[in-house]
C-alpha cells in the first residue's frame, strides 16, 4: 500500500505504509536496536506529521499541559511511542499485515554540544530514518556523533 492509498480512504494518512520491515532490514537501518517483535511496518511519514496534533490533544486530556522535570523528555518519547503504537493496533486491527508494530521507538543520545543526554523518536519511514522531538512533534537532524552516541535504542 502507498502512502497516497493509504490516505484516499479517509481523507488522512494512516500509520503505515503497508510495507513490513524484517528484523534483519530493522538492523541495516538502525545498528544496535532493542527489538521485541519479528517483524515492523514502515511507518507513514504524512502521519507522523499529522499525529503530533493527536498526541498533544490526548496529554492534555490527561491533565499533561506543560513540561516538567518529572515529565520530562524520555517520558514524552515513552508516551508518543506507546501511544503511536496503540493507534497502529487500530489502524490494523482487521487487516492481513504481517508487522506486529511500527517501526518506531524512544532513541536516547547524548547532544554533541556537551549538554547531557536527551530522548527523541527515531522512526523507519518510506523517507528513511528520521528523528522527532516529541516534545515538539518537529522533525530534527541529528549529528552523525549523536546518532553513535545512543545509549538507549527499542522499537
Amino acid at each position: 500500500m502507498s502512502t497516497t492509498a493509504a490516505t484516499e480512504r479517509t481523507g488522512k494518512p494512516i500509520t503505515t505504509t503497508g510495507r513490513v520491515l524484517s528484523r534483519e532490514a530493522v538492523r541495516e537501518n538502525v545498528p544496535g536496536v532493542i527489538m521485541g517483535d519479528r517483524a515492523y511496518a514502515e511507518v507513514n511519514s504524512a502521519w507522523l506529521r499529522e499525529w503530533y496534533g493527536t498526541f498533544r490533544s490526548e496529554l492534555f486530556r490527561l491533565g499533561i499541559v506543560k513540561w516538567d522535570d518529572r515529565f520530562d523528555c524520555n517520558r514524552f518519547a515513552d508516551v508518543y511511542a506507546g501511544m503511536a503504537q496503540a493507534w497502529f493496533f487500530r489502524d490494523t486491527f482487521h487487516s492481513n499485515i504481517q508487522a506486529q508494530a511500527l517501526a518506531l521507538g524512544p532513541f536516547w543520545y547524548q547532544r554533541a554540544d556537551g549538554s547531557g543526554g536527551h530522548a527523541v523518536i527515531q522512526a523507519l519511514t518510506e523517507r528513511g530514518r528520521v528523528f522527532i522531538d516529541p516534545q515538539t512533534g518537529r522533525e530534527v537532524e541529528l549529528s552523525v556523533h549523536e546518532r553513535m552516541s545512543a545509549f538507549l535504542q527499542y522499537f
